[in-house]
């Protein structure tokens, strides 16, 4: 049976979770590596890490229209680049830039031995899932808590890059992006806020008078953040 879901109604409770954590695992973690190093279809790799969670293989066209929204929104579409080229140097050297987008300092990052971390990201999943049945549950665990596990490994999970033609922006962050577009389809919308003035955020969190005020802005700006 397709999980797909109708496009004119729009996805409620479990399967809300559902979705969030299949759009999510659409791309590895470790994208990169895996297509790059290890020459795996990351799909497949994909496919794998959903039967963890033992959610279905199979990916509905709502995630994949979110993909291609959050794509467009962190991308700019240059026909020149050449792909196989920057493969082949990935491949060759072992090592995937990335730039810093509000700095453009370039670094590049080594992955000695991708077949240990294809298996340590594989076991930190399985330890999120042993966790708890609850699918929101395993879902927040996958987005906050994985990045801190992997880094306990040693894998900075947050400088692998979502394309490596573009490589200004993390594929942690593409795939939050694609999960909060996915669960928020047909007709998702963009909040742009500011808070404050030229103070900034901390300038909006200190100008509160008593301990509950100063509770109430911290909590606005973490939920219109989720």
């Amino acid at each position: 049976m397709s999980d797909d879901i109708n496009y004119n109604t729009r996805i409620s409770g479990s399967n809300v979770w559902s979705i969030k954590t299949k759009a999510f695992l659409h791309d590895p973690p470790h994208k990169i590596p895996v297509i790059w190093m290890l020459n795996k279809n990351h799909g497949e790799v994909s496919s794998e890490l959903m039967k963890i969670l033992a959610l279905g293989t199979e990916i509905p066209k709502t995630i994949h229209e979110a993909d291609q929204i959050a794509s467009s929104a962190s991308r700019v579409v240059l026909k020149k680049l050449k792909e196989p080229k920057i493969g082949r140097n990935i491949k060759e050297t072992k090592k995937v830039r990335f730039i810093d987008p509000f700095t453009l300092n370039e670094c590049d990052f080594e992955v000695s031995d991708p077949e240990k971390l294809d298996r340590e990201v594989k076991q930190r999943i399985k330890e999120c899932a042993g966790l708890t049945d609850d699918m929101r549950m395993r879902f927040l665990l996958l987005w906050r808590v994985l990045p801190e596990l992997l880094l306990e490994d040693g894998i900075r999970i947050f400088d692998f890059p979502a394309d490596t033609r573009v490589p200004n922006h993390s594929l942690h962050s593409h795939l939050s992006q694609c999960s909060a577009i996915a669960s928020a389809l047909p007709s998702p919308a963009f909040l742009l806020f500011t808070a404050g003035t030229y103070q900034g955020i901390q300038g909006f969190i200190q100008t509160t008078r008593k301990t509950s005020d100063l509770w109430g802005a911290s909590y606005i700006l973490s939920y219109l953040t989720w």
